[in-house]
């Protein structure tokens, strides 16, 4: 019988299922918000145990009546096509996205499934950056067989986005060397608008590449409108930008707002995630250069030179 693994605690919890399913070990969760004002399971955690249950043959779970306990009995990693999940709306399709980039490449069929939800959430990474940093990496390590679409955008759980992964299963992984970051060579960007004015996302192009080309020559902002009926019933805009350095590192940032939100405000707060994302990645520029942005109607200026940081 295989070894059994005990956790307390609802810290981990997707991971901690997808190493129960790799290493074939059954898990038993314990305390799960047992002193909270409403313990137990959540509706997302659930909903995540009912994906698990569609992409794998043979896993079974056991839940209390309190919900505060888990008992999870492992299957393997079927895949399958054609497949469908409507995931909960409390979190993000990033939050039930993730731990299937780990499981699906290890499925004994190719899998095709499609996910419904909220595609961008303040919980959760979005998925225009898994798209474009989670799945270069893992092609890295030798997933190369899959592939995410973004069929439909769904900012709130009033409209729901629709997205569609495909993967084919790799028979060996290789080894990746991250030490040596490096310079950055390429800015790459995405605005986002849903059920607004596409001149929100012009206006955001224009401001970022007047901000990112003091810097870096090679910025490229591209823009996505959805009408009224893409969009449904949940309007706004967001933004997010990848760096990815010459030795193939990927830093990224990412922010979503509601249609009622300035989209000066959003694109100033992605600036500022993004310089201290690169800062504390240790990944610099080839030569000195000054980043300038606007915070309050002041000119904030930053240097970088090699891998020191100053502010003046």
């Amino acid at each position: 019988m295989a070894q059994s693994i005990r956790i307390e605690g609802p810290s981990l919890l997707r991971f901690n299922i997808v190493y129960s399913i790799l290493s074939g070990k059954q898990l038993r969760i314990s305390k799960i918000r047992h002193l909270a004002e409403n313990p137990g399971v959540t509706n997302a955690e659930v909903s995540f145990l009912r994906l698990i249950e569609t992409i794998t043959n043979g896993s079974k779970f056991i839940i209390n009546e309190t919900g505060t306990q888990i008992k999870f009995k492992p299957g393997f990693t079927e895949g399958g096509i054609r497949l469908v999940h409507n995931c909960d709306c409390s979190r993000g399709l990033g939050y039930y996205i993730e731990p299937l980039l780990l499981l699906l490449p290890f499925a004994h069929k190719p899998t095709e499934i499609t996910l419904r939800g909220v595609t961008n959430h303040e919980l959760d990474t979005s998925v225009d950056v898994i798209r474009t940093v989670f799945v270069p990496l893992l092609a890295k390590f030798g997933v190369e067989g899959l592939g995410l679409k973004l069929t439909r955008r769904g900012l709130t759980s009033e409209s729901q986005g629709e997205v569609k992964i495909e993967c084919t299963p790799v028979q060996s992984l290789k080894s990746v060397d991250f030490s040596k970051p490096g310079p950055v060579k390429r800015v790459r960007g995405l605005c986002y608008t849903s059920k607004i004015s596409a001149t929100v996302s012009n206006r955001v192009r224009s401001a970022a590449r007047a901000v990112l080309n003091n810097f870096i020559p090679d910025v490229w902002v591209y823009t996505e409108h959805q009408s009224f009926k893409e969009g449904g019933t949940s309007p706004g805009f967001g933004f997010s930008l990848v760096a990815e350095s010459v030795n193939g590192s990927l830093v990224s940032v990412d922010h979503c707002a509601p249609k009622k939100r300035d989209s000066r405000a959003v694109w100033r707060s992605s600036c500022e995630s993004f310089v201290r994302r690169i800062k504390s990645k240790r990944i610099y520029f080839n030569k000195l250069t000054e980043f300038h942005f606007i915070i309050d109607g002041r000119v904030s200026r930053r240097c970088f030179q090699n891998k020191a940081w100053s502010a003046y």
